[in-house]
């Protein structure tokens, strides 16, 4: 194939993943007592809140995370920075949703104000504080975990963020040694190259195997930088790139 290498991963995130949104266990087995079935009704419903408060807790974190990681990266082409928090979130935003939405479909900056919503209605509240304050997470950490349940609970689907973060499951955040942001495969390795093939729709990465290379698959990255690649593509440039 005609190609050529333009980048190389400098870091990687870990993978992307969503806990499993489990459905609320209302039923019991009709053959339980009726005292013994209530009990376990209970149990299953406050084993439910429990699972439920640690799979957001573990969300925040993994997004904190990643706004971190995308702080490192340069911002997209004519992009100028105003504030650093919301213009990494807004240049991740750009490459999780990749080319499967243009602007009129998605709007970055309102799928940003949601999520920061989300983030305030649960671990910025005055509740939330006044608990961690008080050490409730360690001293009681059922109540705590239903503090973060009830305050989660109404905004946990309504994020476009959280719908990115399901369409790009099992992918993993990188960093270019140039700054740029992207979507790998999970089998990413820092060191690995990302290169233009011609025909291609997007970026690949690839691994120096002797004298071939190895397809490890598609780099994801925003519109932005896709057409800064395509606009810096010389055919004169690109050489053969053997694939194995």
């Amino acid at each position: 194939l005609k190609g050529k290498i333009t980048e190389e991963i400098a870091a990687l995130e870990d993978i992307i993943q969503i806990p499993e949104d489990g459905s609320m266990p209302w039923a019991v087995p009709s053959n339980e007592g009726y005292l013994r079935g209530i009990l376990l009704e209970v149990f299953l419903v406050l084993r439910y809140i429990w699972v439920k408060s640690r799979q957001i807790r573990d969300l925040l974190e993994y997004v904190e995370r990643l706004v971190k990681f995308a702080e490192l990266a340069h911002l997209p082409p004519g992009h100028q920075a105003s504030n650093n928090r919301l213009d990494s979130m807004l240049n991740l935003i750009s490459v999780l949703k990749r080319d499967l939405f243009d602007t009129e479909e998605f709007d970055e900056i309102e799928a940003v104000e949601a999520w920061f919503k989300f983030q305030k209605r649960t671990t910025g509240s005055r509740i939330y504080r006044i608990s961690r304050g008080l050490y409730l997470h360690r001293i009681f950490p059922f109540l705590h975990a239903c503090i973060v349940y009830i305050l989660a609970s109404m905004e946990w689907d309504n994020t476009e963020f959280l719908s990115l973060l399901y369409l790009d499951v099992d992918l993993r955040p990188s960093l270019t040694k140039g700054g740029r942001l992207c979507l790998t495969p999970h089998s990413c390795r820092v060191g690995d190259q990302v290169a233009l093939l011609r025909g291609g729709r997007r970026p690949y990465v690839v691994r120096k195997m002797e004298s071939r290379w190895k397809l490890i698959g598609p780099c994801s990255v925003s519109l932005a930088h896709m057409e800064e690649l395509r606009s810096g593509w010389q055919e004169d440039d690109s050489y053969d790139i053997k694939i194995e």
